[in-house]
């Protein structure tokens, strides 16, 4: 019966990482992904920018509901959920208020402490620090420029193989 209700726990466990990792992929990193599409003014839809932010305003709040008092997402170790909330939550805080959004992570208690806590994290500030250097490139036009050159230094070498 101890076997038993170690392989639950183990399967339970494995479902909240599962979900919460799920959630900061699909429900919220999606839809943050397509909003910075409409970061542009000249290029906004803003029938479309307000369904994508009434979007990520609702999904936070299921996060909050999941989240314990362990220092990370599901457990006391780094997990795939971390790395996937660490992002999604950032570009939360950041992109909705460039948009003229209040940051949806407000008032969720929960939520709030788990960010609180995984700042802490020194994996957590690595992933923050090239989601800036990604979305600085993207918006400065650096990033396209160098997968351009990128690509044009594959096909070089590419050409020079041949």
């Amino acid at each position: 019966s101890t076997l038993s209700s170690s392989s639950a726990a183990s399967d339970v466990y494995k479902r909240q990482v599962r979900f919460l990792s799920r959630t900061g992929d699909i429900c919220l990193m999606n839809n943050l992904l397509m909003i910075h599409a409409q970061m542009i003014p000249d290029n906004r839809n803003q029938g479309f920018v307000d369904l994508l932010v009434g979007q990520v305003r609702h999904d936070p709040g299921a996060l909050d509901k999941y989240l314990g008092d362990v220092p990370f997402a599901a457990t006391t170790q780094l997990t795939r959920a971390d790395c996937s909330l660490v992002p999604a939550l950032w570009m939360c805080s950041g992109s909705l208020p460039m948009l003229g959004a209040d940051s949806p992570l407000t008032g969720l208690d929960r939520l709030i402490f788990y960010r609180e806590r995984i700042a802490e994290s020194e994996n957590a500030a690595c992933i923050i620090e090239e989601i800036d250097r990604g979305l600085k490139a993207r918006m400065d036009g650096t990033g396209r420029r160098t997968s351009e050159e990128g690509l044009t230094e594959a096909e070089v070498q590419q050409t020079e193989n041949n």
